[in-house]
């Protein structure tokens, strides 16, 4: 009867429907009574049909019902599906069961079964809908084949043992004797002694579901007969991809849709009993005890008064209260991570795990119904882990935490000495948040921390030898769990990243690497405090960094200058920040950081320290508690100290282009960041040290370095470096360096190095210039006026004429009393400014200036009207055209440096060839300490001194001018700038002179048609 419905209402309206699907119809007439009679095929109530069979007897399964008061229910009307074993099964159960009786001895009749007992027999095999078996892999509103777990008759009171003090997790984390880890907080203490006795705990109190496995559903799913044997622990092959069966849990459906008044029942090859959660079965199975005791590190008890109240009654406790056991995650009941404590306190910065395993309702994500899927965990087994952690690559976590010798005996309480945030990825890489897409069949596409193959091909050849791995595998109520014998270990201790997660003195740096991780998955990233996802990022493993991380004592004593403080021109102003970390103790779920940053008074001309600089005046800190938004009122110092971190951290990453094997070695000087930002390479260190004494700058250092202070000149020195090649190691993505101080970028402007340099007057002064009423009086307005958006068109459209930009209300907020260039967007540059000379003979070879045009309209204009001739506004036009884009060409994307680096390539500059649509661009010749350029005219042009100035353009939240009010850095732009010994011609000249386009009108239309600046 394959097209039934699976849902009965009354028991005659379920009748009535079984018909009409059935392609029989019965008219409501005095031929056929349906109050009367019934068909055939429709048998009893099922309470009458397990009761009167005689083929296969079901009195054990008669008795529950009857003592647990069900028999009306499975007597008379109703919707219900019920699945049952036989008495023989029963008689198996008892002789096999390892549940015990209420003194503990080992259940072997009905009779020792206790009232909860019984109910988890039966509610765990009722359904309150009636189906048909290939109608149970459909969810509600038409998910087909979408349902692989059921919500049953099942309860969380049915499960509510006394745990015994004892018999409670114990937590054997201790603090570190230099202080530098205050240790675990042990949520389980308080009820862990014997004064206590024990707690009424549930391991979570969500009502367990039931999962089936049917064709269906794994047709959809894409998951083969074998991956399902393999879970059940089936022989391979057992089960052959042709031949249709039906398992709940791992018990086989051997009689199905028997049809009766009120439902169906399904018979089962033995009885069901319900497995209990991951966590439960990991905790339980004897052989993952190690693994268990880092996963309810992750763990706590926490009140819930639901279940006190439903369990107290059903049940006399004396008034004791309920408690359910979860783990601190990310994704926990309702989709949302868990941000308090059992007493109600901010979580803070407690590592989460990626899902809570005891979760019975797990859902993946708050779009996916928990009906859809379920998870997967990869748990190394007890002897696994002693090898990973006695011989292994765990070791090193034994040497750097453990407070024991490293032998077996020591391990379970070695092993606890490793701080929650660095065990924290290990275990998180295990847990995966789809059995579906981690089935055998699919093992390549399983992928790590880092979004590699967690089971590559190259180690796994065959899905036989994947399948070696595994010592069994566990079916729980939520998930599958896969016990394996060896270790996989995370990406987080393979890459850069973790030196500074495993580093006792990298705290601050690594808050911010992992501050955006609970918010990797699912829909909640835009959430993430800073929306970086650093610890993604790094742990690229295709990638080559080197990655710089200051260390917490030079974050707390030099700290890092804010670059707001230094752009009001105010020397009363200028202040740096110091970083410490420090606990949250917040309740609500608001953006923060376990920082503490504080504001001191900074004088450019002497050296950090905050042992001798004051505190600025007021609240000009931002605590751990304190929220990382954009808030302007009551002195709000969170986004200041948000944006300042994340460009600290980007400025100290280096992602080496064709992934350099040399990263650091590889003999220049100058370096990239991940901001655009140059680090400059002062020594090298000792390489056969991995870098140690290595001494590197940024742009500020660099600056200071060479003005005419010696008291402010500092370098960042590299105090302790860390192999994490996979040339190495087998497996990583770079090196990684601990700083005694954070580098920072240049204060310096475009705009401020060329005013202040007199070598560059002439392009300066052609740069800075800029006339609306002269862009007008050219005409560039003509076809504007008289339009309904006549204003906007016209500040879109001269503004193509600007080189730089000053304070407007458009967004563009450089420092006080400077200019940002227009078209930097967010990027690095070259800047090749020619030397006066070379700008006096390019002049005189009729490059225009804006004086000469000025000159020329004046010449050009009526006397008597004020008007000026087309023809002479069209060569005025020309001539302003070509100036732009003679400056504008000196501007080149990327930024290449005087270094001992060899390099060739032609590069895109700011102007556009409008007849070919493209970017032009300028050939370059980088060789030792020296650079050599070809323009569009075929000249070469030579790098001289003075060069490698290093520039970056920073643009505001807020006016600087206004200190009140701007807090940071909105977007940046770096650049290198070079003296060069001649100009750089956009275009090819005509006996070298630039005036030659605009000799006739026509030819001035044709090259202002060719050349005119689109933005």
């Amino acid at each position: 009867m394959k097209d039934r419905f699976n849902r009965l209402g009354t028991a005659m309206l379920g009748a009535l429907c079984l018909l009409s699907t059935c392609g029989i119809t019965y008219s409501c007439s005095d031929d056929y009574d349906l109050d009367e009679k019934k068909p055939a095929f429709l048998g009893e109530s099922i309470y009458d049909e397990l009761n009167s069979r005689t083929d296969r007897t079901f009195k054990t399964t008669i008795r529950l019902v009857d003592d647990l008061g069900y028999k009306d229910v499975l007597s008379k009307t109703g919707s219900l599906t019920l699945f049952v074993a036989d008495d023989k099964a029963y008689e198996h159960f008892f002789q096999t069961t390892t549940w015990t009786d209420a003194s503990g001895n080992p259940i072997r009749s009905y009779d020792q079964l206790s009232t909860n007992q019984k109910r988890v027999l039966l509610n765990n095999s009722m359904l309150n809908n009636a189906y048909v078996m290939e109608k149970l892999s459909n969810t509600e509103n038409n998910g087909k084949n979408l349902c692989l777990r059921q919500v049953s008759n099942a309860t969380a009171t049915d499960t509510v043992p006394y745990w015994k003090w004892y018999q409670l997790p114990e937590n054997l984390n201790e603090p570190d004797a230099a202080g530098t880890d205050a240790g675990d907080t042990k949520y389980w203490n308080y009820y862990r002694r014997e004064a206590r006795g024990g707690i009424y705990m549930a391991v979570d109190a969500t009502n367990p579901m039931m999962t089936h496995f049917l064709e269906g559903n794994m047709n959809e799913k894409k998951v083969k007969h074998d991956d399902v044997a393999f879970i059940l622990n089936l022989p391979s092959g057992s089960w052959p991809e042709t031949e249709n069966r039906s398992y709940i849990y791992n018990r086989r459906v051997i009689e199905q849709d028997v049809t009766c008044m009120n439902g169906y029942y399904h018979v089962l090859d033995s009885v069901l009993v319900t497995p209990p959660n991951m966590a439960e079965v990991i905790r339980t199975n004897g052989d993952t005890k190690y693994f268990n005791a880092l996963l309810d590190r992750f763990s706590a008890p926490y009140f819930t008064s639901p279940l006190t109240d439903a369990y107290s009654a059903l049940h006399n406790i004396n008034g004791d209260s309920i408690f359910q056991k979860r783990y601190i995650s990310s994704n926990s009941q309702g989709n949302i991570a868990i941000a308090l404590d059992p007493k109600g306190k901010s979580l803070g910065d407690f590592p989460k795990l990626g899902f809570d395993p005891a979760w019975n309702t797990y859902a993946i994500s708050s779009s996916t119904k928990k009906e859809n899927d379920m998870a997967a965990m990869f748990v190394p087994s007890d002897k696994a882990m002693k090898e990973y952690f006695l011989n292994g690559g765990g070791r090193v976590l034994i040497n750097r935490y453990g407070k024991k010798t490293n032998t077996e005996e020591n391990l379970l309480f070695n092993i606890q000495q490793i701080p929650l945030s660095v065990i924290q990825a290990l275990v998180n890489n295990l847990m995966k948040d789809s059995y579906a897409e981690t089935v055998p069949s699919k093992y390549l596409t399983i992928m790590n921390d880092a979004q590699d193959q967690m089971f590559p091909a190259t180690t796994y050849g065959s899905e036989a030898a994947y399948k070696n791995l595994f010592e069994k595998t566990l079916l729980a109520n939520n998930g599958v769990v896969y016990i394996m014998n060896t270790v996989i270990t995370p990406a987080d201790y393979a890459a850069v990243i973790a030196p500074a997660i495993l580093q006792s003195n990298t705290k601050v740096i690594r808050s911010v690497l992992r501050a955006d991780e609970p918010y990797i998955d699912g829909t909640s990233y835009t959430s993430a405090p800073l929306k970086q996802y650093f610890s993604t990022y790094l742990k690229a493993m295709q990638s080559r960094f080197s990655f710089f991380v200051p260390t917490d004592d030079g974050l707390a004593k030099y700290g890092y200058v804010d670059p707001v403080s230094m752009s009001s021109g105010i020397p009363s102003n200028r202040r740096y920040w110091t970083f410490e970390y420090g606990a949250t103790s917040a309740t609500d779920n608001s953006p923060r950081l376990p920082i503490k940053a504080i504001a001191r008074k900074y004088n450019p001309d002497k050296d950090r320290d905050a042992s001798v600089d004051g505190q600025v005046t007021g609240r000009y800190q931002s605590l751990p508690n304190d929220v990382l938004d954009n808030s302007y009122a009551n002195n709000d110092y969170g986004a200041t100290k948000r944006e300042l971190l994340i460009e600290m951290v980007n400025q100290h990453v280096v992602v080496h282009e064709n992934n350099d094997t040399r990263g650091m070695n590889a003999g220049n000087r100058f370096f990239t960041s991940r901001s655009g930002a140059p680090i400059y390479l002062a020594n090298a260190g000792d390489a056969s040290n991995n870098g140690l004494g290595m001494k590197v700058e940024g742009g500020l250092q660099l600056d200071q370095n060479s003005d005419a202070s010696a008291d402010n000149d500092n370098v960042s020195t590299v105090t302790e470096g860390f192999d994490m090649t996979s040339e190495k190691n087998g497996y990583g993505n770079g090196m990684t360096y601990l700083l005694d101080r954070p580098m920072q970028p240049t204060m310096n402007s475009v705009f401020a190095i060329m005013r202040d340099h007199s070598e560059f007057s002439q392009f300066y002064d052609l740069c800075n210039f800029f006339d609306s009423e002269l862009l007008q009086k050219a005409g560039f307005k003509d076809s504007i006026n008289g339009k309904a958006n006549e204003t906007a068109l016209w500040n879109n459209e001269q503004n193509k004429y600007r080189i730089f930009v000053a304070e407007d209300n458009a967004g563009n907020h450089p420092a006080n009393g400077e200019k940002l260039v227009r078209f930097f967007n967010n990027y690095r540059y070259t800047i090749y400014i020619p030397t006066n000379t070379a700008m006096a003979a390019a002049i005189a070879n009729g490059l225009p200036t804006w004086t000469s045009i000025q000159n020329f309209l004046d010449a050009n204009t009526d006397a008597v009207t004020g008007a000026v001739s087309s023809d002479a506004k069209v060569k005025a036009q020309a001539m302003i055209v070509c100036l732009v884009n003679f400056l504008k060409y000196h501007f080149q994307d990327n930024a290449f440096y005087v270094d001992n680096a060899t390099n060739s390539g032609t590069y895109q500059t700011s102007c556009i060839d409008n007849d070919r649509n493209v970017y032009m661009s300028i050939g370059l010749k980088q060789t030792t300490n020296a650079i050599e350029l070809t323009d569009l005219n075929g000249d070469t042009r030579h790098v001289v001194a003075p060069y490698n100035l290093v520039a970056r353009d920073m643009n505001f939240d807020r006016a600087p001018s206004n200190m009140t009010q701007s807090r940071y850095v909105r977007v940046s732009s770096y650049a290198a700038i070079h003296q060069i010994d001649g100009v750089l011609s956009f275009m090819k000249l005509n006996s070298g002179r630039y005036d030659g386009a605009w000799t006739t009108s026509g030819g001035a239309r044709r090259f202002v048609a060719k050349y005119r600046p689109r933005k």
